[in-house]
């Protein structure tokens, strides 16, 4: 309502009324739906992706100077 009158007002998008997409508009649109849809399900997943990589080269340094100890601690016996 605007000063006591109805208005009729157009949030979003706005048909022209033939209902139809070429293909190439269509794809578009499906490729920016599911990229929307896929960064709203998990936001920080590039961030997790950066931080996954420097873990793992953590964990290869780490078996790396584990190994090498337990080598020395057992020693030929074993």
């Amino acid at each position: 309502m605007v000063d006591g009158e109805m208005v009729k007002r157009y949030v979003g998008i706005k048909s022209d009324g033939t209902g139809a997409m070429s293909p190439d508009e269509y794809d578009q649109a499906v490729a920016d739906i599911v990229n929307f849809l896929e960064y709203t399900g998990e936001p920080s997943k590039l961030e997790s992706h950066k931080i996954g990589k420097w873990v793992l080269i953590f964990i290869a340094v780490l078996f790396v100077f584990v190994y090498v100890r337990k080598k020395e601690y057992w020693g030929e016996g074993h």
